[in-house]
């Protein structure tokens, strides 16, 4: 889930068709040397998705759209945002437990059937963290995130972030060779090596 600007797009967008600019004229109003990047640039504004600060205030100056519009479309947004961010935080998730490989890669653990109480979830991935020694992170249903250090001990909570996604840092290695990989990865540790 992401937070697009689509309102703020829509007015830049029938803005833009009032004045009868194309997106190619457009970019060249504002400064554009390479047209179609440009363009295309415009079209992922419009669309709700691009954020690009100096354009989009060039944009706003060359097709005079006015503060209090561009402040209406924002809060319109914002109010979106919201209401897909409270839809989210009430939609529980599967929880998921990882492992730090190394700084920057995880792997996800397969939680025991069954365990599905928060109490359960986090004694487990403090008893899998001091096991494994190694950094742990579980997401519980309410998308809340706990960072275990490698004593098994809950160092932090993490809320869901805007758009209502839990936090779960690192590349996640799912296969069957990154799990070989970390349980080698582990023994060598525990060998002192």
């Amino acid at each position: 889930m992401a937070f697009y600007f689509k309102h703020f797009g829509q007015l830049v967008s029938s803005t833009r068709e009032r004045a009868n600019l194309t997106r190619e004229q457009l970019a060249k109003m504002i400064g554009y040397a390479n047209l179609h990047k440009g363009a295309n640039r415009i079209a992922r504004i419009e669309d709700g998705a691009g954020d690009y600060p100096l354009q989009t205030s060039r944009i706003l100056k060359v097709l005079e759209i006015s503060d209090e519009s561009v402040e209406r479309a924002m809060q319109l947004d914002q109010e979106a945002q919201q209401k897909q961010y409270l839809k989210a935080i009430k939609t529980p998730i599967e929880p998921e437990l990882a492992v730090r490989l190394i700084p920057g890669f995880i792997a996800n653990i397969t939680l025991p059937k069954g365990v599905t109480d928060h109490a359960q979830l986090e004694e487990y991935a403090c008893t899998v963290a001091k096991h494994y020694r190694a950094k742990s992170y579980l997401v519980l249903p309410n998308r809340i995130g706990l960072s275990i250090n490698e004593a098994g001990e809950v160092c932090s909570i993490n809320e869901p972030d805007a758009a209502g996604e839990p936090y779960l840092p690192g590349t996640r290695l799912k296969n069957a060779r990154s799990m070989k990989f970390f349980v080698e990865f582990q023994q060598r540790r525990a060998r002192g090596r």
